[in-house]
């Protein structure tokens, strides 16, 4: 399981996980290292975590991630303000579901099956010209879950 970062578009960082290997699970503790960089530097910033290519999980990483929750939670701001997950495979929904009870989330977690309504609801949440009856219109419209 590999996390490609892109940070490009800052605040917007852009996370696609796949299947391809991770030696030492490098991948997944830059994204660590990153995302604790963002919150050393006090930058409010988002996540799109675009799940699509992956079909098999690696849930050695999920108590390395619970931790690494608990720890971003006792922080005095929070910086993380929201994140997209995509997401199309039923494992992997239950997966998150699951995860999702053990641990409350930072910030407001949308969860879609289709990447381009997810971007397109990225735009929408940035734009401070869009209320936010249009974004729950939005949400209803194209199956969206905001937890």
């Amino acid at each position: 399981m590999k996390f490609i970062l892109n940070t490009f578009k800052f605040p917007t960082v852009y996370v696609k996980i796949t299947d391809d290997n991770d030696q030492d699970n490098k991948s997944y503790h830059n994204l660590i290292n990153k995302w604790w960089k963002f919150y050393k530097k006090k930058k409010h910033f988002h996540f799109i975590f675009d799940f699509t290519e992956l079909n098999r999980c690696n849930i050695n990483l999920i108590p390395t991630f619970v931790k690494n929750q608990i720890e971003f939670k006792k922080q005095e701001t929070q910086y993380l303000d929201y994140s997209l997950v995509v997401l199309n495979n039923k494992l992997l929904m239950n997966i998150l579901t699951k995860l999702l009870h053990i641990i409350t989330p930072i910030g407001i977690i949308y969860i879609s099956n289709n990447l381009e309504n997810s971007i397109t609801l990225l735009n929408h949440l940035n734009n401070p010209f869009i209320s936010s009856d249009f974004i729950d219109t939005f949400l209803l419209i194209h199956n969206i879950t905001k937890i």
